[in-house]
């Protein structure tokens, strides 16, 4: 929604290239010029439905290619000391925007790493907070993996991306006796094309909540949460989950 208020120079240098990318800002409600697909259906035409809930914790163009490798290893029972190769084919705009990078010196750098979360995808580590700190972040086993991936341009994503603005991944993996397994995802788990359960995104609200709040509170907030259209006060949460019971507004 800030896409048609402020101009790219308003945000950070990160964010002002990706505001003026084409297709990455292909679901907003307003194009960059001209149309009414922003003002013709107001009232009648709502988007609120079709946001992208991520489940894992990386930017959203690694996702297809993440999707892909968890399915070539559930399939397979492969794991990290079973693959000697991970080939992923992608659209144009992962390569220019640097999401191939295998170096990272922070959480910055490793959010914004394809081969860093696939790496972890690898290692079976759970999708969560905890993919940024040092332990994981630092250690040799996790940057030894990245240097297995492999991104390159695909010609079939880059017509996907063109045609639909949709990021999508050819992923290859290949064992140390020289097997081969090849998915092609067009959709990301979690995007409107492709929905996350009532029960995936359950699982990972619990999966955060865990990390603040004991098991009871995040149970009861989860539980007003999924009822929010019958919550007269939705501040009541707000005390909930920090622990301000039967204070005043002030504050909150």
């Amino acid at each position: 929604m800030l896409r048609p208020l402020l101009p790219p120079r308003a945000f950070p240098m990160r964010l002002q290239r990706n505001l003026v990318a084409p297709g990455y800002v292909g679901q907003r409600l307003v194009p960059h010029a001209g149309g009414k697909r922003g003002v013709g259906n107001h009232g009648h035409d709502f988007k609120l439905m079709q946001v992208y809930f991520k489940p894992y914790p990386t930017c959203r163009w690694n996702h297809a290619a993440l999707d892909g490798v968890q399915e070539i290893l559930k399939a397979r029972g492969w794991a990290a000391n079973d693959v000697a190769a991970v080939d992923i084919g992608v659209a144009s705009p992962i390569l220019d925007k640097r999401l191939d990078e295998r170096v990272c010196f922070n959480m910055v750098d490793a959010q914004f790493s394809m081969p860093y979360a696939v790496a972890l995808v690898l290692h079976g580590e759970v999708p969560g907070p905890q993919w940024y700190d040092a332990p994981i972040l630092e250690a040799p086993h996790i940057h030894e993996t990245m240097r297995k991936v492999t991104i390159r341009p695909d010609p079939d994503m880059e017509r996907l991306y063109r045609e639909n603005q949709t990021i999508g991944a050819i992923v290859t993996v290949t064992d140390h006796l020289g097997t081969v397994e090849r998915v092609r995802v067009e959709h990301a788990q979690g995007s409107a094309a492709r929905p996350m359960s009532n029960a995936e995104l359950e699982l990972k609200y619990r999966r955060l909540a865990a990390t603040v709040l004991d098991e009871p509170t995040a149970g009861e907030a989860l539980g007003r949460i999924w009822n929010l259209e019958r919550v007269e006060r939705v501040i009541d949460i707000t005390r909930l989950v920090i622990g301000a019971k039967n204070g005043t507004d002030a504050g909150v």
